[in-house]
This record gives C-alpha cells, sequence and structure tokens, in this order.
C-alpha cells in the first residue's frame, strides 16, 4: 500500500506557485481560444446537419409517400 505524502505550502510558496500558475494560463490563452472557437464551430457544423438531416427526412416523406397518406385519409 502506497502512503501519499501532501505538500504543505507556505504563503509565500502558495503566492509563488499561483502567479507562476497565472502566468503559464494567460501564455497559453491565445492557443486555446483558437482551439475552442474551432470546437464550438464544429458543434454548430453537427447541430446544423442534424437539422438539415431531419428536413430533408421530412421533405422525402412527404413527397416519396404521399399517395399513402391520401390513401389512410380516404
Amino acid at each position: 500500500m502506497k502512503r501519499r505524502i501532501r505538500y504543505v505550502y507556505t504563503d509565500a510558496e502558495w503566492t509563488k506557485k499561483t502567479r507562476i500558475t497565472t502566468a503559464i494560463n494567460y501564455v497559453l490563452i491565445p492557443i486555446h481560444l483558437p482551439l475552442y472557437a474551432l470546437y464550438l464551430i464544429g458543434l454548430g457544423a453537427d447541430y446544423l446537419m442534424k437539422v438539415i438531416g431531419k428536413l430533408v427526412d421530412k421533405a422525402v416523406e412527404s413527397v416519396v409517400f404521399r399517395k399513402n397518406r391520401k390513401d389512410a385519409d380516404e
């Protein structure tokens, strides 16, 4: 069984760690934002394709199976 030893930070160490982490995050934002934008564009395209697929399905049903609907109404 492994024992987990946790490191205890002093206030100065914690401030230094936080400052370094924040600086690295600011440096990575220009890389992150375009990738996130591509992700959102992909989600939008996926949603749009699902909607177009449903519209095409309904159009095919209304055109191809028009006679079936008329026969059922009579």
